[in-house]
């Protein structure tokens, strides 16, 4: 007879209950938070040009 662990979540089958995956809004933030980490890091470029359509040289 195999072991359980007490501290993960089993299914009527036996089976190890997967905690569910990054919830879409939780991945935006992350993203959002990347973008926002590394604008200091390029400060070579414009902050305008990160969300105008206006060309780097400009």
């Amino acid at each position: 007879m195999s072991r359980r662990n007490p501290r993960r979540a089993y299914d009527e089958n036996g089976r190890e209950i997967q905690p569910p995956a990054m919830s879409e809004a939780a991945r935006r933030m992350t993203v959002r938070t990347a973008i926002l980490l590394a604008v200091p890091l390029a400060p070579e470029i414009p902050p305008r040009s990160l969300w105008t359509a206006a060309p780097l040289g400009a």
